[in-house]
Parts: structure tokens; C-alpha cells; sequence
């Protein structure tokens, strides 16, 4: 986040693509507290821009206080947005190829990642990076699984019966470099669900952390649950970050926009 006066926003510091203006003062168009409506590449093609206005600090930080988590979702949908446009012009035809063969879906996946392992129902694939900080070069992993199983009944969607299931599929497929390591969910720390449509798929969303049983690694992962009716399944596409050095959310931003690309093969 960048915080600029009225006259250093100008040509250069205009283009960001989430922009909030704030206005305080006894002006007539200050009378009233209030949040304009959405603007749109005003200054920068696919910019988003929100004025506030009101007329003192006070009155500010209230209007700030109920309205702040409408703008925190609306600037985080637009660096979404951004982002699936990035990486649908960077989807590995290869790997797409092989999700619909093994599982019967698309996820924009970029052209950067490998896939670290293939089974009947069961993808996985990874993004290694390197990142120089503190006078060294700094693992970054990003990785991508993709796995189905039958529906048997609605209890597919209760948070015990998503966790259970992606404990035994990561302790299955997902080991560590150290020998009897393994992924499995750190259930000490708050596990968040939420319900939504994406599309015309329901999908249970979950978010938490991950560790490595036997090793010392970890990091936080987005999981979405959805209905194949077709197919009589459940299918899931997770995420997830190890950055020890760095802190997590830019990365957690690509993971979901890549997850969020998902749709089944016709």
C-alpha cells in the first residue's frame, strides 16, 4: 500500500490499479459522509478507483469502519481478476491436457509449473522459485493438487469429512524430501469455510495450515470442494504456499486466482 498526497498523485503514481481518494473538509461536496460509486480505467486500463468523502477525520474513520471490508473485497476481486487475465495467457497447454485426461477438468495452471505427480485421481503440480533477501537466495514453492473421489451423501461437505479426506490424500501422495515425511493439516489453528457459487458449481471453500509431518515445513492453503453431477463425484482443487522468509499473501493471491480458474470438461 502506497500513501501519497493530492499532489503527488499524479502521472506515474496514477496507474496503480486499486486506488482509494480520500476527501476531508467543509466543502459543499463534503457535507454529507459517503463512499462514490466504482469507477473504472480512469487513469490506467483495468484500474478501480473509490472516493470517500466527508467532512472531518472522524467522520472518516466511521464511514472507514463500516465500509472498509466492502473496499477490501472490491480491490481484492480486482487483483484477482488481474491476475486470472495473467495467467490465462500463461496456462501450460501440457499440464491442461493431462488434467482433463486424469480428472475431466480445466485450472488455468502457468506454463512455469511441473507436474510432481500423476495418479488415477490425483494431480499434483508445483512452482519452484528463488527470492533474494538478507544477503541470500530463499526457497518459494506454490503448488496445485487436484483429486476426486465418489459422493456418497451431503456429509461429502461437512468441514470433518474435507479435512479427513485431504489428510489421507496428502499423507498418500504428497511426501517431503525427509523419508516418512508426509502433508497433513495443522487442526490447532483455525480452519475457515465458507459457501459460494462460482459459476454454476457450489463450492465449499476452506482455508488453513499445512505442515509436514516429520520435517519442518509449512505454510497456509486455499481447498475448494465442489459436485460433479455428471460423474457422481467430489472434486477438489487446493493450494498452497511454503515461503518461510517471506510473508505469505501475494502468493496466496496467485494460488487463488488459479484455483478460481477451474471449471469440468464438457
Amino acid at each position: 500500500m502506497s500513501v501519497i498526497t493530492n499532489q503527488g498523485f499524479g502521472k506515474g503514481t496514477n496507474q496503480h490499479h486499486s486506488v482509494l481518494i480520500i476527501e476531508i473538509g467543509d466543502s459543499p461536496a463534503n457535507k454529507k459522509a459517503y463512499i462514490s460509486e466504482r469507477r473504472e480505467d480512469l487513469y490506467a486500463i483495468g484500474q478501480v478507483m473509490y472516493t470517500l468523502r466527508a467532512p472531518s477525520q472522524e467522520a472518516a474513520v466511521e464511514l472507514l469502519e463500516k465500509g472498509g471490508d466492502f473496499l477490501l473485497n472490491e480491490y481484492m476481486q480486482q487483483t484477482s481478476n488481474i491476475l486470472k487475465k495473467k495467467f490465462k495467457g500463461m496456462r501450460s497447454a501440457k499440464i491442461n491436457e493431462e488434467l482433463g485426461i486424469t480428472l475431466g477438468v480445466n485450472i488455468d495452471i502457468p506454463s512455469n509449473f511441473i507436474i510432481a505427480a500423476n495418479y488415477n485421481d490425483f494431480m499434483w503440480m508445483r512452482q519452484m522459485r528463488e527470492r533474494y533477501a538478507d544477503g541470500q537466495d530463499h526457497e518459494i514453492q506454490i503448488g496445485i493438487l487436484c483429486y476426486s473421489y465418489p459422493y456418497t451423501d451431503s456429509l461429502a461437505f461437512s468441514l470433518e469429512k474435507i479435512l479427513d479426506k485431504r489428510d489421507s490424500t496428502t499423507k498418500k501422495y504428497v511426501s517431503g524430501f525427509i523419508e516418512g515425511s508426509y502433508m497433513k493439516t495443522e487442526r490447532a489453528y483455525g480452519i475457515e469455510a465458507t459457501e459460494k457459487m462460482v459459476g454454476d458449481y457450489y463450492v465449499k471453500e476452506t482455508r488453513g495450515v499445512w505442515k509436514m509431518h516429520n520435517a519442518f515445513m509449512g505454510g497456509p492453503f486455499i481447498s475448494l470442494t465442489t459436485y460433479d453431477e455428471k460423474k457422481q463425484r467430489i472434486v477438489v482443487v487446493e493450494g498452497y504456499v511454503y515461503a518461510p522468509h517471506f510473508r505469505k499473501m501475494e502468493y496466496l493471491r496467485e494460488v487463488e486466482a488459479i484455483l478460481y480458474s477451474f471449471n469440468f470438461n464438457e
